[in-house]
């Protein structure tokens, strides 16, 4: 294979991905990029891969490419076992389709191979890569009941994970969680369901004759604060691996009772539920000091939440959800939206972009040395 600025073909099995292809040919040969191209359709049918051999004489026209093509590099999540770990890895987004290409760069050195493999052939039928690390981030999306959190967050775990370590975390009150959280909740419902328990039957005049049944409820309240602040703390973790975590929902503490937030003290609240709220109050402070890199509010009506969800929310609360989600964009500009009353993929298309620009950001956009 000789270097040349490309040809402009496209391989049929490719012809997917062609638009970003092209588009990205174009920008090698108006940098003077001298490079060989191989294609190989990626092993799960979406999209393809690229493999660029590019002279190292033209390595410094190279970044400026990858820069106005909006690509991040990722390394191999597991270097030691993949058989392409000495290659430069790119990943450029393709907007209109809400994917991306997955870029695998040689550099050639003088009188060096004029394959993208070396001496071994082409790439074809070589077997997809494993997944890569980037410099990782949380995103989470938050939103009203039938907003779409949890089908967006799938659709985007799904397209990230396709090629990118991703991951997702689920910060809602729904079933399943932790056996603590299982086991409050089961016994929050027991007691309700008995009506008066025992131990009130035999409290005195004057006392709460229905103690047990709050105290359940706030013992669930802590567990699920208890919950949340143990995912929010391996969501930063993974991250700080290189991961993309995906999150539906994330808590708050800007008004309690409301919206994964902290519960709602009463007034008459005994002396152990004040320390149960308190110790839950403690624990949403600690939740909120850790920040998504991106968070987006998923913007709805009334009219399609009922659509999505018919009798989760009643007007009045949908309503109190939509003000705390106003005051949240207020104290937080960085709080990005998205029209939620969109198709699912008008929806998805918006949300890769803000995502992957948010990534762009901060991923390493440096070639060279892997971090």
């Amino acid at each position: 294979m000789t270097l040349n600025q490309g040809d402009g073909r496209i391989e049929p099995e490719v012809q997917s991905a062609g638009s970003a292809i092209l588009e990205l040919e174009r920008r090698l040969r108006d940098a003077n990029v001298r490079h060989a191209r191989e294609t190989n359709s990626g092993s799960d049918g979406q999209g393809a891969d690229l493999h660029l051999l590019i002279d190292r004489q033209d390595i410094s026209g190279f970044p400026s490419v990858m820069a106005d093509t909006k690509a991040i590099r990722g390394w191999p999540e597991h270097p030691a076992t993949d058989a392409s770990a000495a290659s430069d890895h790119w990943f450029v987004p393709d907007f209109a389709s809400s994917d991306y290409l997955h870029l695998e760069v040689t550099w050639k050195a003088p009188g060096g191979p004029s394959s993208a493999y070396g001496r071994g052939g082409p790439a074809r039928g070589r077997p997809a890569p494993a997944r890569f690390k980037t410099q990782g981030m949380v995103v989470a999306l938050i939103g009203a009941d039938g907003s779409g959190k949890s089908t967006q967050a799938a659709r985007l775990a799904t397209i990230f994970g396709r090629k990118l370590f991703t991951t997702t975390i689920y910060l809602g009150s729904g079933d399943g969680g932790s056996r603590l959280r299982q086991a409050a909740k089961r016994g929050y419902h027991q007691l309700r369901g008995r009506g008066r328990p025992k131990a009130a039957a035999r409290s005195g005049p004057g006392r709460d004759r229905n103690l047990a049944v709050p105290r359940t409820a706030w013992l669930r309240q802590c567990a699920l604060a208890l919950e949340r602040y143990a995912n929010v703390r391996r969501a930063s973790r993974a991250a700080a691996a290189g991961a993309i975590v995906i999150s539906d929902r994330w808590p708050q503490n800007l008004q309690s009772g409301v919206f994964d937030g902290p519960g709602d003290l009463p007034a008459d609240a005994s002396r152990a539920v004040r320390l149960a709220s308190a110790l839950e109050q403690g624990l949403y402070r600690k939740i909120v000091a850790y920040k998504p890199t991106l968070s987006v509010h998923l913007v709805s009506d009334f009219e399609t939440s009922q659509a999505r969800k018919p009798g989760d929310l009643e007007a009045e609360e949908f309503k109190r959800h939509a003000d705390l989600m106003s005051l949240m964009r207020a104290q937080d500009p960085r709080v990005q939206t998205v029209d939620a009353r969109q198709t699912q993929d008008e929806v998805t298309r918006d949300l890769f972009r803000c995502v992957w620009l948010e990534l762009w950001k901060v991923a390493d956009a440096t070639p060279g040395a892997r971090p």
